[in-house]
C-alpha cells in the first residue's frame, strides 16, 4: 500500500508538472508565438508595399526621363533665353554652307509671333533679324532650305527676292547674282526658365576672354 501510494503521488506531481507545462504554452509560449507571426505577417505586408513603392518610383523615373527627353528636344528648337551668341554662331553656319554674306547682324529682341493665338504667343518671344544677301539662285535656294531645317526653330516671315533684269542678262555668261532680302523670326520662351538648372552648353571656348565668339 505505501508503495501504491508513493506511485500516485509520483503521478500526481508528473500530472501537476505537464499542466504547469501546459499552462506555461498556452498563457506565455501561444500568446509570444502569434505576435511573432502576426510580427511575420506584418513585416511581409510592409516588404511587399516596398516593392510596390520600388516598381512605382522606378515607373515615375522612367517617365520622368521620358518627359525629360521630350523636354529637351523641346529646348534644342524653342530655349528658355535668347542665346544671342548660340544664334548668331548658327547664323554665320548659314553663311558658310550657302555661300552668302548677310549684309547686316542687326537683331531685336522681345518681338512676338501674331500668327499664334494670344494666349501661346504671350509664352513665346523673338529674335527679330532682318538680312539681305546677293548671290546666285541655287545659292539662296540652299539657304532657305537650311533654314527650315535647323535645329533651333527659325520662321522666315518675310521673303522678297529681286531677279536681275533683262538687261543684265547675257547668253553665255554666268548667272547673274539676284538679291533676297530676308526677315527672320527665332524663338524662345522665357517661362520654360524654371525647368533647368544650367544653360545650354556651348561647343566653342570663348576666345581672349570675351563671352561673343564672333567679336
Amino acid at each position: 500500500m505505501e508503495r501504491l501510494g508513493i506511485s500516485k503521488t509520483f503521478l500526481l506531481i508528473m500530472l501537476l508538472l505537464i499542466l504547469c507545462l501546459v499552462l506555461l504554452y498556452v498563457y506565455l509560449v501561444a500568446p509570444k508565438q502569434e505576435e511573432l507571426a502576426g510580427l511575420q505577417d506584418d513585416l511581409n505586408a510592409k516588404m511587399a508595399r516596398i516593392q510596390q513603392l520600388e516598381t512605382q518610383v522606378a515607373s515615375l523615373s522612367q517617365n520622368s526621363m521620358g518627359n525629360l527627353a521630350v523636354l529637351q528636344k523641346v529646348r534644342a528648337q524653342i530655349p528658355e533665353e535668347p542665346y544671342v551668341e548660340l544664334w548668331l554662331r548658327d547664323l554665320r553656319k548659314l553663311e558658310t554652307i550657302s555661300g552668302l554674306k548677310f549684309d547686316s547682324y542687326a537683331y531685336n529682341l522681345d518681338g512676338d509671333l501674331e500668327v499664334l493665338q494670344r494666349e501661346v504667343s504671350s509664352l513665346v518671344s523673338t529674335i527679330d533679324f532682318t538680312t539681305s544677301v546677293e548671290g546666285e539662285y541655287s545659292q539662296i535656294y540652299r539657304l532657305l532650305e537650311e533654314i527650315e531645317t535647323e535645329q533651333r526653330l527659325m520662321i522666315i516671315q518675310n521673303l522678297n527676292l529681286e531677279w536681275p533684269t533683262e538687261l543684265e542678262i547675257h547668253r553665255n555668261q554666268p548667272d547673274r547674282e539676284m538679291k533676297a532680302s530676308i526677315a527672320l523670326k527665332t524663338l524662345y520662351a522665357p517661362d520654360l526658365a524654371h525647368l533647368f538648372d544650367r544653360p545650354l552648353p556651348t561647343d566653342y571656348e570663348a576666345p581672349g576672354g570675351h563671352k561673343n565668339p564672333f567679336f
